[in-house]
């Protein structure tokens, strides 16, 4: 069960002021002690913890090049979850209560459009929750239990 003591945040590395070469830490608060989750500089974003705790979701990538990733709290098991989808802007990460699923808006830029997905932990089932017609899906909110 999540206890809170750990904090999930970017560090850009010193003189950059881009976030181009940032990487994901973990803090343990009780042990004053940070860790290196991604040990890989790029440009990270939407990092969200699942409600469990083991597992913390984040992109990687430019804007309009971004992929959807989880990693284990403990810094194992990195797993890009959305391969079949192309690069393009992924935001609004929303866990499911059990910490099994994840929805998110694909931010088509081709051919503008937001689109709401959902795709399971271990990056099974992606499936598309919007048709093409509708323009702007966003903000994903779980119905609590």
């Amino acid at each position: 069960m999540p206890d809170s003591s750990r904090i999930a945040y970017y560090y850009n590395k010193p003189g950059d002021s881009s976030g181009e070469q940032q990487d994901i830490y973990l803090l343990d608060i009780n042990r004053g002690i940070a860790k290196n989750l991604t040990q890989k500089p790029r440009n990270y974003d939407e990092i969200s913890w699942s409600p469990d705790g083991n597992f913390i979701a984040f992109v990687a990538g430019e804007f309009n090049n971004q992929k959807l990733y989880t990693i284990n709290a403990d810094g194992n098991q990195l797993n890009q979850l959305d391969p079949r989808l192309k690069p393009s802007g992924i935001s609004e990460l929303a866990w499911s209560n059990d910490s099994q699923q994840i929805a998110f808006i694909f931010n088509d830029i081709q051919a503008d459009k937001s689109k709401l997905y959902l795709i399971n932990r271990d990056g099974s089932a992606l499936t598309k929750l919007t048709n093409d017609q509708d323009l702007y899906a966003s903000t994903p909110v779980w119905q609590p239990q």
